[in-house]
């Protein structure tokens, strides 16, 4: 087993700042999805499931629908639009969340080796992600196509070079 090192260019901090924006994206939608649930799980909706849950569980009903998703026992009392509006905000959420572990690692790792194309490929996905968001907001599932395909190839390519430099790395490329 090698114990050598290798030098990191300073370009990496433009990768570290990447990665750190796109965590701070998906961090801020939180909020959001929040607000759409105060918004349909408000005092009034939730207090017809308080006297079950109560006898049921021995404790007080949770603050705004939790731990429902969006396809729970709240969600399925919700009108479809309210029920529409609020998994739109939670898949916007959830989404990114989904994705966000393998493009920050990856950009990470593919940075190591090769700083500039990692952050233009993680800056990109950050522009898909924008208009994923921007589209499932406003739009609903059919307003996040153009987003959604920005993101698989970014995502795919952001694999792919995390692969390549960690080959560069071991090889000494």
């Amino acid at each position: 087993m090698s114990t050598e090192f290798f030098a990191v260019s300073t370009d990496y901090g433009l990768v570290i700042l990447t990665s750190a924006a796109l965590a701070i994206m998906c961090f801020s939608l939180g909020p959001t999805v929040i607000a759409s649930r105060r918004k349909h799980f408000n005092k009034e909706f939730m207090d017809q499931f308080r006297e079950e849950h109560q006898r049921e569980i021995g404790e007080p009903l949770p603050d705004l629908g939790f731990p429902d998703i969006g396809s729970g026992r709240y969600s399925a009392k919700l009108s479809y639009k309210s029920w529409f509006e609020f998994n739109n905000a939670q898949r916007t959420h959830q989404n990114f969340i989904e994705a966000l572990t393998v493009v920050i690692s990856c950009t990470l790792t593919g940075g190591l080796r090769f700083p500039i194309p990692a952050t233009i490929i993680g800056g990109l996905h950050f522009i898909g992600r924008l208009i994923f968001i921007i589209g499932y907001r406003f739009k609903g599932p059919r307003g996040r196509s153009i987003g959604a395909v920005l993101n698989i190839l970014t995502t795919s390519a952001i694999m792919l070079l995390a692969l390549i430099s960690g080959f560069a790395i071991y090889f000494k490329k």
